[in-house]
């Protein structure tokens, strides 16, 4: 039932904003940011899978229109100023760490000449983790071992190789992908906190993004405790899953973001750029009232 009305709601929703976006094709917004969460790039059955086919086309779809994808560094430091945009923007996320991401991703980065920001769960990097996380839930369960062969994580050396080309930044998204807003203290520090440290000593690099798993806080992805944390382990923003657009001069923290399905065309896409989803985030709300989080174990 759960999967239905999500699927009816999309179905009309997406009529909607396609006759919106129509009606507002010479319209782009420079006060809003979009930033698209995707997970895997491959052609399944799960939500969380995007065709190489679809996702090229949505991306080419963006940049036809005008917008341009901005880097997930330079995106913070226009959130946290006054002026609009110089030109109508996104940005990409991908959560987890699929290899598909190394093997079909980089090359529609590369082709388009697009930059993205990478959310590693590290120990699903590491094997010890994996979809559907820490959920008994049925149709959850079903979804992603219907699906196995697309949510293989990435290994340390892709992605050091992914990084060393410049187009790729890394962020955190936990140690276990766990709910942390319903973590303890203790828990939450290390879910949070030793992420960012073995990821740095891992690459080599910088991690001063995060993005909370589940990203909700109904469903307990997240809460003013799990914020505090964030800030002291040292990043710079937080990234959420509650649909809608970044607000320029907004701030960097619980960043909401859009995500970029496989069903999405081109016309769709700039929808979800352009403001067409914006009051989704309501329906969102609604949805998760009704229906409980199917990841709680």
């Amino acid at each position: 039932m759960r999967a239905l009305v999500r699927h009816a709601f999309y179905r009309g929703q997406r009529r909607l904003a396609r006759l919106w976006t129509q009606r507002h094709s010479g319209t782009l917004s420079r006060g809003r940011l979009p930033i698209f969460l995707l997970h895997s790039i491959a052609t399944g059955s799960s939500s969380m899978a995007v065709s190489e086919t679809s996702l090229r086309s949505q991306l080419r779809g963006l940049l036809d229109a005008g917008y341009r994808c901005i880097d997930l560094a330079d995106a913070i430091r226009a959130l946290a100023a006054s002026d609009p945009l110089p030109q109508p923007s996104f940005c990409l996320t991908f959560d987890d760490g699929y290899r598909s991401v190394s093997e079909r991703g980089m090359r529609i980065l590369e082709d388009l000449n697009l930059t993205a920001t990478l959310f590693l769960t590290v120990n699903f990097i590491e094997g010890r983790v994996r979809p559907p996380w820490h959920s008994t839930h049925p149709a959850m369960v079903r979804e992603y071992s219907e699906n196995a062969e697309h949510f293989h994580p990435l290994e340390w050396s892709q992605v050091r190789e992914i990084i060393a080309g410049g187009r790729v930044r890394v962020g955190s998204h936990s140690m276990n992908h766990h709910l942390a807003g319903r973590l303890d203290e203790s828990s939450l520090w290390g879910e949070i906190g030793d992420a960012k440290k073995i990821l740095e000593e891992r690459l080599g690099v910088e991690v001063p993004f995060f993005s909370y798993p589940y990203g909700t806080k109904r469903y307990g992805a997240y809460s003013a405790r799990t914020e505090a944390v964030v800030r002291q382990a040292g990043y710079r923003c937080s990234c959420v899953s509650e649909i809608g657009r970044a607000k320029i001069g907004g701030g960097s923290w619980l960043l909401p973001r859009i995500p970029l399905e496989d069903q999405d065309t081109p016309l769709d896409a700039c929808a979800k750029a352009a403001g067409a989803y914006d009051w989704v985030a309501i329906a969102q709300r609604f949805f998760q009232r009704i229906f409980p989080n199917p990841h709680i174990p």
